[in-house]
């Protein structure tokens, strides 16, 4: 047996929960992912270790997982709780993680370290601390809305818009040690690699893999047809891009076609205000936030998911839809339009954000051709070179070799 299967690998990941979305289910493949390469010690919430070690024990092979459980305190862990305070909770949950993988390191002498969940680049690294080859992603947080569609945002959503991108450029110096010694870093999508590169700093290997590429789904029921139903399913907020597919939809003018907003938020009111200009009440439906359930079956039935976001890092109900068998009409601008381009065996639509009036008509264009031509579920899966499952270990070797010269 190689070396490299026997690596001790040891994993920060502070969510990570089988079938489930978002970071949770992407912490759960990453851990698979690095089980396939070597012994594994994962550093994660408690409240995450039932589940994921039923589910690693279930789960064929066996996998050489050691699960370490970490909370920072009880009094810590009821004031997040109780005033929902996830990120200044995850900062101190950081720095009792650099305490216990040193701790660890001492026992075992790590391989390597991988930095995993909740990896916006501003976000603390605890096993950074740690002198061994690092892996650190998917890494989010540097894509940003074209200036093109601004104006979808409002006058709130600009504000809030413009402090997100005058925070994260101002950020940039966080971790900025971290960042330039990293040996392997993932970036979730093409833009935030070139945020990478060019605002980070990275002076190690780069790679583009979006942790949404193993969505927690079976694959599409066989259907003869779909309905003519475009779905819209995430939050209600402007940034989403919900007035522009509400707008791509109207363009559509298609006597049979049904637009349904499957979600809650802030925005609510304001699509509501403007289908009633638009006069869209007879074809457009906000349903509310559905359980899951719900929602995967609507997408089993369904013409197309429009997602148009402006600036998602990844996008899990983009992957899912796609795993279903349900094709995409997307923006090509991060995590959605990374998604729509490697997944093999669903047809979809990815924009290039140009002019507002380009883009709203490329949208039109993307979703007539689902509505009007309905097509049967299909196989659907991402090419085995574009999962999580190959773009761990890939990393780790590269991580191993540049360590080693």
């Amino acid at each position: 047996m190689s070396s490299v299967v026997k690596a001790r690998i040891l994993v920060s990941a502070y969510s990570a929960e089988p079938e489930a979305g978002s970071e949770s289910g992407a912490g759960y493949s990453i851990v698979r992912a690095a089980a396939s390469f070597g012994e594994v010690w994962v550093i994660t919430r408690a409240n995450n270790l039932e589940k994921l070690r039923k589910a690693l024990d279930a789960d064929p092979p066996e996998h050489d997982v050691h699960t370490i459980p970490l909370e920072v305190s009880e009094r810590t862990l009821a004031l997040k709780r109780r005033f929902n305070a996830v990120r200044p909770y995850y900062v101190l949950w950081q720095r009792q993680v650099a305490r216990t993988a040193a701790e660890l390191d001492q026992a075992i002498d790590f391989s390597l370290v991988h930095h995993a969940t909740m990896s916006a680049f501003w976000m603390p690294i605890g096993v950074s601390r740690l002198n061994k080859p690092l892996v650190v992603g998917p890494i989010s947080g540097g894509t940003f809305t074209p200036r093109s569609l601004l104006s979808q945002l409002g006058s709130a959503g600009l504000v809030k818009d413009t402090i997100r991108y005058v925070n994260a450029h101002a950020c940039t110096f966080v971790n900025r040690d971290v960042w330039q010694n990293a040996d392997v870093v993932i970036a979730q999508n093409r833009e935030m690699e070139r945020f990478s590169r060019n605002r980070l700093r990275v002076r190690g290997e780069t790679l583009v893999q979006s942790h949404a590429s193993n969505p927690p789904v079976q694959g599409p029921v066989p259907r003869d047809h779909r309905d003519r139903l475009v779905l819209f399913v995430g939050r209600l907020i402007t940034w989403k891009g919900v007035l522009l597919a509400l707008e791509a939809f109207k363009r559509l003018d298609h006597p049979m076609a049904q637009l349904w907003f499957v979600g809650e938020g802030p925005a609510k009111s304001l699509i509501e205000r403007r289908l009633k200009k638009l006069d869209l009440e007879a074809s457009v439906r906000l349903p509310g936030a559905l359980p899951r359930p719900e929602v995967l079956a609507l997408m089993r039935r369904a013409s197309c998911l429009i997602f148009p976001s402006f600036h998602d890092s990844a996008g899990f109900v983009v992957s899912e839809a796609l795993a279903l068998g349900l094709p995409v009409v997307c923006l090509d601008h991060g995590g959605p339009g990374q998604l729509a381009r490697t997944w093999s065996g669903t047809e979809s639509v990815a924009v290039m954000p140009t002019t507002l009036n380009q883009t709203r008509e490329a949208l039109t264009t993307g979703i007539r051709r689902f509505v009007e031509n309905p097509e049967p579920s299909a196989s659907a899966t991402v090419p085995a070179d574009q999962t999580l499952n190959s773009t761990i270990p890939h990393a780790y070797e590269l991580a191993l070799r540049r360590a080693s010269t």
